[in-house]
């Protein structure tokens, strides 16, 4: 799952994770609440991995992962990656403040900054 209010980051995930043999499918939110619902009425089953941008109006990547906290969603399975354009130490300390956050990129997405996230949480 891509979660991100820019149409052209969203493409370029599609493409990238289109590149990697490990990816079945990809849906796509360009706001973070769209997301979220989804979570909440199509389940089961939960993406294996989410890709969440930081920076993103009505309700940021922060709020969201605060939502999907509250939420009914069994999510365990689920890994999240921040995928943004912040470098921020400030943003990337709060993300590892989430449980279910394990990596976070720095945009634009490449397939081996991807492949090599993906393989540092699956050892």
């Amino acid at each position: 799952m891509i979660v991100d209010d820019n149409d052209i980051d969203q493409m370029i995930c599609k493409r990238v994770a289109g590149k990697c043999s490990f990816v079945d499918s990809v849906v796509s939110y360009l706001y973070a609440e769209e997301a979220l619902e989804h979570l909440e009425t199509q389940r089961p089953p939960v993406p294996d991995v989410i890709l969440l941008d930081i920076n993103m109006p009505r309700m940021d990547g922060f709020e969201f992962l605060e939502a999907l906290a509250d939420s009914s969603v069994d999510i365990q399975s689920t890994v999240v990656v921040m995928l943004t354009t912040s470098s921020d130490t400030k943003d990337r300390n709060r993300a590892s403040q989430f449980k279910h956050v394990k990596g976070y990129l720095t945009k634009p997405l490449s397939k081996e900054s991807l492949e090599d996230m993906l393989e540092s949480i699956d050892s």
